[in-house]
């Protein structure tokens, strides 16, 4: 509980704010155990006592998922859109990074990856998902130099994405 506490602290001071599981059902969205993302990447880096030297891939990729999840958070208040996002795992380990949804629906998948080159391997989530929720959009938001499909999934550039993320939550 006290730990709980400092989190609604840090959310109350708009440090940083819960990214909830996704799950059909309310009651289980409630027992799911959240993400916690800081408003800033500077301040993971700080918190992390990685301010100076270089970066490995893993931590670059965290970074830039934070990223694209700030961007997103960002642009549903900044729109006052009626969006939320979510993440969405299972039991067994499968991820999706981020679910866009509005009015209960989900309105898409996105599945984010620090890299040039997505291939069938950087899906394995996105496939997870389909399972469940086979008429949903997904997208891999990535640094690709251009966008693309693979396996009916929409390969798109970061930059790309946050030109058109007005059309995903409003």
């Amino acid at each position: 509980r006290t730990v709980q506490s400092y989190y609604e602290i840090l959310e109350d001071t708009l440090i940083g704010f819960r990214l909830e599981p996704w799950h059909k059902s309310l009651r289980k969205r409630l027992v799911g155990h959240p993400k916690f993302y800081f408003f800033d990447l500077g301040v993971t880096n700080a918190i992390n006592k990685c301010l100076t030297g270089s970066l490995d891939r893993q931590r670059i990729g965290r970074l830039f998922e934070q990223f694209i999840v700030l961007e997103t958070h960002r642009m549903i208040e900044y729109l006052e859109s009626e969006a939320s996002i979510y993440f969405w795992r299972t039991n067994h380990g499968a991820e999706v990074d981020l679910l866009i949804e509005k009015q209960g629906k989900i309105q898409i998948a996105l599945e984010i990856k620090f890299s040039e080159n997505i291939s069938g391997a950087h899906l394995s989530g996105i496939r997870a998902f389909r399972e469940d929720y086979p008429k949903t959009p997904c997208f891999v938001v990535c640094a690709a130099p251009n966008a693309h499909e693979l396996d009916r999934v929409r390969i798109l550039p970061w930059r790309k994405y946050l030109e058109e993320i007005r059309d995903f939550i409003q």
